[in-house]
């Protein structure tokens, strides 16, 4: 057999599985979750081993968003509190996954409805200059606006103690950020937007924005910009509060064709806000499709939007496998419901298309960004092995 083959075939055996919760919108001080959440946390916490038993431990947490109910600094308070006995359920789990987050629109405090700035900040973003302006200047009366309006988070952010990744690095708007996860060789990048800036008074859909700022100015603390960081990853994540169609259509564009880029920039993007779980996928153009997953509540006891709809519960683990140079992933989705005569208990959500007998969904290709730079076939090719005459 020759040396390049030999390194195939061993590089055949070796795998790389990278895990995370998503976790969304627990709506924190919510009237009445005093009384409630214990039983939730309780399923919660079973259901937790029960997956680690059976699909393996945890790597990450990402909460996209909607941590509290109205960005207090008490209830961030309670979040902690809560976040520590999460924390210490994954040490008895013997796991110790590290942390990230982004804010919604319940993590900030609304300022006073008739502040003018505020006014403006609504009513003028359609106009370019004016866009120019805010990104430009942090201390144009509309940033500073923004920036107090999230004071509460950024401080619980700083300071609370569950584990965060070694590399991080803040951008240009509160709860901008970007992550480096390594493991066995596999760099995972994410990449946190803060989609909720907009949104300091009710409503708002169709009238948020994202930026290609936002992703620059996240990853430059390491790289020149966005698209550089992306590239220096074997695969990237994308967290925002917000789905796409909250966004206006510039905004949507900016998505699309500047921050995704080509579909592959991120394997999937995660995001919250609508309390129902979603995983889809979309292809444009003959391009690679995009993929998306819309998390439900993690707990909510009130209706919501004006029907008033019930919201759902639960949360998903995600397993993203690389095997050589090809990766795949797979959604464990998680729900719970109320049993005849037992209260609620969390299951595989039936909502997804999921094999018979199986936790999971199918698992789907996801392409690489780079050839791995470590692995054998890389380094056979480097060093231009030859087999033997």
């Amino acid at each position: 057999m020759s040396d390049s083959a030999s390194l195939v075939k061993m590089y055949d055996h070796t795998e790389v599985i990278l895990r995370w919760l998503h976790l969304t919108d627990l709506h924190m001080g919510m009237k009445g979750s005093k009384t409630l959440w214990p039983n939730v946390e309780e399923i919660f916490f079973k259901d937790l081993e029960y997956l680690d038993e059976t699909v393996g431990p945890i790597d990450l947490v990402m909460f996209t968003g909607d941590l509290t109910q109205r960005g207090s600094e008490s209830e961030f308070q309670q979040l902690d509190k809560l976040l520590d006995k999460f924390w210490k359920k994954f040490g008895e789990m013997e796991c110790e996954p590290k942390f990230l987050a982004v804010p919604g629109n319940h993590d900030l405090v609304r300022p006073d409805q008739s502040d003018s700035v505020l006014i403006n900040l609504q009513d003028r973003w359609d106009d370019h200059e004016f866009q120019q302006a805010f990104w430009d200047n942090s201390k144009c009366p509309e940033r500073q606006l923004v920036d107090k309006a999230f004071d509460n988070y950024l401080q619980w952010w700083q300071n609370t103690t569950v584990p965060k990744p070694d590399i991080y690095s803040e951008g240009i708007l509160p709860g901008d950020f970007s992550a480096t996860i390594e493991k066995d060789g596999f760099k995972l990048g994410i990449l946190g937007l803060n989609s909720a800036f907009l949104q300091l008074m009710n409503g708002r859909e169709g009238k948020l924005a994202l930026h290609m700022r936002q992703f620059n100015q996240a990853c430059n603390k390491s790289h020149d910009h966005g698209p550089s960081w992306a590239q220096d990853h074997d695969a990237c994540l994308l967290l925002t509060h917000h789905p796409q169609d909250w966004l206006t259509e510039e905004a949507q564009e900016q998505l699309k064709g500047e921050i995704y880029s080509s579909p592959e920039r991120f394997a999937l993007h995660m995001f919250g806000h609508m309390h129902q779980s979603n995983l889809s996928s979309l292809a444009e153009g003959g391009a690679n499709p995009r993929s998306t997953l819309q998390g439900c509540s993690l707990f909510g006891i009130e209706g919501w939007g004006k029907e008033k709809k019930e919201r759902l519960h639960g949360y998903s683990l995600c397993e993203l496998k690389i095997e050589g140079n090809t990766a795949s992933l797979s959604i464990y989705p998680r729900k719970a419901e109320k049993k005849q005569g037992s209260g609620w208990h969390i299951d595989r959500d039936t909502s997804f298309t999921l094999p018979r007998g199986e936790e999971g969904t199918e698992p789907v290709a996801v392409k690489l960004l780079r050839e791995r730079p470590n692995h054998p076939i890389a380094r056979a090719r480097k060093k231009k092995i030859k087999s033997p005459q």
